[in-house]
């Protein structure tokens, strides 16, 4: 093992944490009083601060971005990227004012944070009128992991040990099982911990990678053994499911495990319904006012939306849903679409036959396959839609494989890489743009490997 390796991963976490981008959908705050007077921002942040982020400050010094109707928007990512802006400067120029906005700004986003299970964490709240993953109330693992290490190194810079102890206690939530409303999962493949929990477990490839790396900037500083172990046995397990990632056919890496779809049964009814996912769990329809697509659903009594995995392969997802009478099942599979995070242009696909007798079906891996999306293009970059997620996980996976030294993390991201090549050969991704692995600059596909 390679554990030393990894000391230059502290400056890349420097860049990570201001280029990973943590999907939300959290509601806009009330209107509060503005304008704590705080330290500028580095030439580096300031610009997109003002721009992208729209940050101005709350009475008690939480970064918060300002909508067009005036309202605050409390997202819980934006403390960590202005605790790193004033860490850095800090490091470089240090200062009693410097240090007066780091305790500002840590305190002001702890007092929003809530205590859970011996842990301390930041709740996102759920938006059911879309259909988005975060669909319930719930916290994140690459959030967590990045206050963890943001907490502790604020409080050791400034002498604070009331930080160092909330970085500890952030980091403690990554270790609350998802059964208990956390984060952690256990299953088959080993140990995963979650950037958004759900029913079945995502495995989002993205914050999963980033949350370990993070994790271990956190042990680094702190020295906490729960960390290390935490890195290389989700790591490990990481090595076990990184095949199932790879979509061969568009030579691309999928963003997650699951995938949505309707299914239903044809000239009939049915009366009960379950998906049952090999060493994850059964699945239920959730009865809610407006459902998710990445929820198990009803929609009547002839169609459902299930959400399948790949986190079993090679085992197979089978379906239950008990008909009155013999009826063929089908399924909505669509085509993977670069602009969009989801399929298109849907069609029904029957995937075999179910009688009161025989409820039970096995979905074949053909069609899973369809619905497990690869990364997308949908980011617009510079006037171009722009894939940045693929380069995510070949940075993320050189970094891992650092820290551990896992020749499986280095392998695939060797294979990711060598995929992108082949990238301007494929008419699907003609006239696209991608981020380049290692290298803060983006190119159109058909420059990729020149």
């Amino acid at each position: 093992m390679r554990f030393d390796s990894a000391r230059r991963l502290a400056a890349l976490l420097l860049t990570a944490l201001l280029t990973v981008t943590v999907s939300a959908a959290i509601q806009p705050a009330p209107a509060v009083a503005t304008g704590a007077a705080m330290p500028p921002f580095s030439p580096a942040f300031a610009e997109r601060a003002r721009d992208y982020y729209r940050i101005v400050f709350t009475a008690d010094g939480y970064p918060a971005r300002r909508n067009a109707d005036g309202t605050l928007f409390e997202h819980p990512i934006y403390p960590i990227y202005v605790l790193n802006d004033y860490r850095t400067q800090y490091l470089a120029h240090p200062s009693p004012r410097l240090a007066n906005a780091i305790s500002t700004v840590a305190k002001a986003a702890i007092k929003r944070m809530r205590p859970l299970d011996g842990g301390l964490v930041f709740w996102y709240q759920p938006d059911p009128t879309t259909a988005s993953r975060l669909y319930v109330k719930h916290f994140s693992a690459l959030t967590q992991s990045y206050y963890a290490t943001q907490l502790w190194k604020a409080g050791d810079l400034i002498g604070d040990n009331t930080l160092k102890v909330a970085g500890s206690k952030a980091f403690a939530a990554l270790l609350i099982p998802a059964s208990r409303g956390g984060v952690l999962y256990k299953d088959r493949n080993g140990i995963s911990i979650a950037e958004v929990p759900q029913q079945p477990n995502s495995y989002i490839l993205n914050g999963w990678l980033t949350a370990l790396t993070s994790v271990w900037g956190y042990y680094r500083s702190s020295g906490d053994l729960r960390a290390l172990s935490l890195v290389r046995d989700s790591a490990r397990t990481m090595t076990k499911v990184l095949p199932r990632y790879d979509s061969t056919s568009l030579s691309i890496s999928r963003y997650a495990l699951t995938g949505f779809a309707y299914v239903r049964v044809v000239g009939t009814t049915y009366s009960t319904l379950s998906l049952t996912v090999p060493g994850a769990g059964k699945y239920l329809p959730v009865r809610v006012k407006h459902p998710s697509r990445w929820q198990m659903s009803r929609v009547n009594t002839r169609q459902a939306n299930i959400v399948v995995s790949y986190s079993s392969y090679p085992s197979a997802n089978v379906l239950t849903m008990k008909p009155r009478k013999a009826a063929r099942v089908q399924l909505l599979v669509g085509r993977y679409n670069p602009l969009l995070s989801g399929s298109t242009d849907g069609r029904w696909v029957t995937i075999g036959t179910v009688t009161p007798s025989r409820p039970s079906i096995k979905i074949p891996w053909s069609s899973v396959d369809r619905l497990v999306q690869p990364t997308n293009f949908a980011k617009l970059i510079r006037g171009h839609r722009t894939n940045v997620y693929h380069s995510i996980h070949i940075d993320r996976l050189k970094q891992l494989y650092a820290i551990t030294g896992y020749p499986a993390l280095r392998s695939w991201a060797v294979h990711f890489e060598r995929e992108m090549c082949r990238w301007k050969r494929l008419p699907v991704y003609r006239g696209l743009w991608a981020s380049v692995p290692g290298a803060n600059t983006y190119r159109p596909v058909s420059r990729l490997c020149t």
